[in-house]
């Protein structure tokens, strides 16, 4: 039984009381982050949002927030799936676990996710997977510099915090604020080359993806579009211990989805790697229609109606009930005086062509 000392409870006691006090969704994710940092002393410490039906993140939110660049998240979380932590997500449910409890450091030092925390001074991590639905959770992650330095009192801390969580979590949900994030990651694939852009590893995934985004494939060469973007970039890594640095990702725009293609590269390795990365386009609703007082969540779900979306679908999107998005409608419809869901779609997307008009230059 490990107890805590009385200022470890004071401490743990006004870090769940900030938590608590969290009153929109878009400040969760850093309130979590900072009632951590209250509580643990981590180099680095990190919420990592998943879908347990994926192999990787939806995102990630750092403290301090430029610890790692995004060119680094995208490579840590291909690499996810390698780690003994994925494999144990059942057993960090419970109790929050470090990577040196299940692998000794010389089997640990020799894998490529280890190398990656490397490159920002990184050996070891304690992790708490915190439940919010069925296929939604929250990993807890306290990062070190050095190997097994993770207290049992900074467990039992980690583990505290987990109920808070979940509670501020479905109150949220209750007052219809958890909505979807356009930094939500939908796709993630690497492809491996030479100095000379051949290809030497890739998935059937990552060819589709790329084709998606009118990048055609042949045989094991990259596109030339890519090509001449990878052989520029590749330049630019003078110091192949850095992970990207001073690279610029090649960013493609189909529909509503964004990709963006990262360049990395693992020191002493004559070979290179790219992260593929799908998220969805950024999406700014607000200000939408003000004139007829639409709401900011109102304006959400008119937007998706707009782009063809039925109410199951937008409910999926947004994060709430089909019911809810049916009020919202209902709400809206007579305060821009329609009567059905083509007209207000017809109002949206006039109101979108307006705004795109309004920004370019006179």
């Amino acid at each position: 039984m490990i107890h805590l000392s009385s200022r470890d409870i004071a401490t743990f006691n006004q870090a769940a009381l900030d938590l608590q006090a969290t009153d929109s969704a878009a400040e969760f994710s850093a309130q979590i982050l900072s009632s951590m940092s209250q509580m643990l002393d981590g180099e680095l410490l990190a919420t990592d949002w998943l879908d347990m039906h994926r192999p990787f993140s939806l995102y990630c939110d750092y403290h301090p927030g430029k610890g790692i660049t995004e060119e680094q998240n995208a490579l840590i979380h291909t690499l996810m799936p390698d780690t003994p932590i994925r494999d144990k997500l059942g057993e960090c449910v419970q109790n929050a676990h470090s990577v040196s409890d299940f692998v000794p450091r010389a089997k640990w030092s020799q894998g490529s996710f280890y190398w990656a925390m490397r490159d920002f001074e990184a050996e070891d991590y304690l992790f708490l997977n915190v439940p919010l639905t069925p296929v939604l959770s929250v990993g807890l992650v306290d990062i070190r510099r050095r190997f097994g330095r993770h207290s049992p009192e900074e467990r039992v801390k980690l583990k505290l915090l987990g109920p808070h969580i979940q509670q501020v979590y479905h109150r949220l949900a209750a007052q219809g604020q958890v909505s979807a994030s356009s930094t939500i990651v939908r796709r993630l694939e690497q492809v491996f080359v030479t100095p000379s852009g051949h290809v030497t590893k890739w998935t059937d995934e990552a060819r589709v993806l790329l084709e998606h985004y009118g990048i055609l494939v042949a045989g094991d060469n990259l596109s030339p579009v890519v090509n001449e973007w990878f052989l520029a970039q590749r330049q630019s890594l003078e110091n192949p211990t850095e992970v990207t640095l001073g690279t610029t990702p090649l960013c493609l725009k189909r529909g509503g989805m964004d990709l963006s293609i990262y360049l990395t590269r693992r020191a002493g390795l004559r070979s290179y790697q790219l992260i593929l990365q799908e998220k969805e386009s950024s999406l700014d609703t607000s200000g939408l229609l003000p004139e007829y007082g639409i709401t900011k969540r109102e304006s959400e779900v008119l937007y998706w109606l707009a782009q063809g979306k039925p109410n199951a679908k937008i409910a999926t999107i947004l994060g709430m009930s089909t019911g809810t998005v049916g009020r919202h409608l209902e709400n809206a419809f007579p305060k821009l005086g329609v009567e059905n869901r083509y007209a207000a779609g017809l109002m949206v997307n006039q109101a979108l062509a307006d705004r795109v008009l309004a920004s370019v230059p006179r």
